[in-house]
């Protein structure tokens, strides 16, 4: 069985890659399945689009793949599903921070822009006839969404002219440009779920498993205009706590990405993060509490700090 899959709980950026890739650039037939679960601006962004949620695995320990395509994603900690990592064959990604060598039969295209929607696209542009016109007005759609979303509508510190590009001829080749514009409005919204959920859930709806200076961090990133509010949440350094225990990591670090006020507050109670996290120059703003006066992603600011 080939899947095309990407980290647990994936963003909207990883599904749309894997969907789009399945249909468009896989040889053979190609399932995207995805371990965890969506979270609403991918679910809602299906929904309008009228395109069926791909399927998901309940069991991810152990399972096995005779080949795997992974999109933006090529981290082995982030990769509980995929048991034999070498099985992958194809890897297109766009973070700094991955562990090449840990696949050693794929061929892989990381590239340091801001979507892995975007380099999916241009894959598509330039390998087929019809380049981007050959899509679905919905593929194309989904892939602007995606792009829209993973560079926080082009606010983003990773974002590229590639970005911008592809974007645009995305939005040209499906045909609905207000339809983009009112479901990124829509996906602005979705974003801000998370400031709804009990604090434990809202924690948890992104993090990835970094190899650390000093060991594995768990790291949460929630981006939202508002996304700062959830500072007020009394228990919100005891959920941040129990991430160490319950994923089995050394220590844990909350990124909070307020998209209205143009700041990162950056979480944590362990003293060698803290320290790690200095390099960036944030204000500090209590005992627990560093602040950036700028949109710091996790990929282009924290994950290299703590990595150094």
């Amino acid at each position: 069985m080939k899947i095309v899959t990407t980290y647990k709980n994936p963003d909207l950026d990883g599904v749309a890659s894997a969907i789009v890739y399945s249909e468009y650039l896989a040889s053979g037939d190609v399932l995207p399945r995805f371990a965890g679960s969506l979270n609403m601006e991918t679910r809602g962004v299906l929904a309008e689009l009228r395109m069926s949620e791909p399927g998901l695995l309940e069991e991810v320990n152990g399972l096995r793949w005779d080949d795997v395509v992974l999109v933006d994603c090529h981290h082995r900690a982030q990769l509980p599903h995929v048991d034999d990592l070498t099985a992958v064959s194809v890897v297109i990604d766009h973070h700094p921070d991955g562990d090449a060598s840990a696949f050693p039969h794929a061929d892989i295209q990381n590239e340091l822009v801001g979507a892995a929607a975007t380099l999916v696209a241009e894959r598509i542009a330039a390998r087929s006839e019809a380049g981007l016109e050959g899509l679905t007005a919905e593929h194309a759609v989904l892939l602007a969404c995606a792009i829209a979303s993973n560079t926080l509508d082009f606010a983003a510190p990773s974002v590229t002219a590639r970005d911008r590009a592809s974007f645009e001829g995305l939005v040209a080749a499906s045909g609905r440009g207000a339809q983009v514009e009112a479901l990124t409005s829509k996906m602005r919204i979705w974003r801000q779920t998370f400031l709804s959920l009990p604090t434990k859930e809202a924690v948890q709806q992104d993090i990835k498993v970094i190899d650390g200076s000093f060991g594995q961090i768990a790291v949460s990133q929630l981006e939202a205009d508002g996304a700062s509010n959830l500072l007020d949440r009394e228990d919100l350094l005891e959920n941040l706590e129990q991430l160490i225990e319950e994923m089995d990591v050394d220590a844990s670090l909350l990124s909070l990405v307020d998209t209205a006020m143009g700041t990162t507050t950056l979480v944590t109670a362990d003293p060698r993060v803290r320290e790690l996290l200095m390099t960036l120059s944030p204000q500090v703003v209590g005992t627990v509490t560093l602040r950036l006066p700028f949109v710091a992603l996790r990929k282009t600011h924290v994950i290299p700090a703590l990595t150094r």
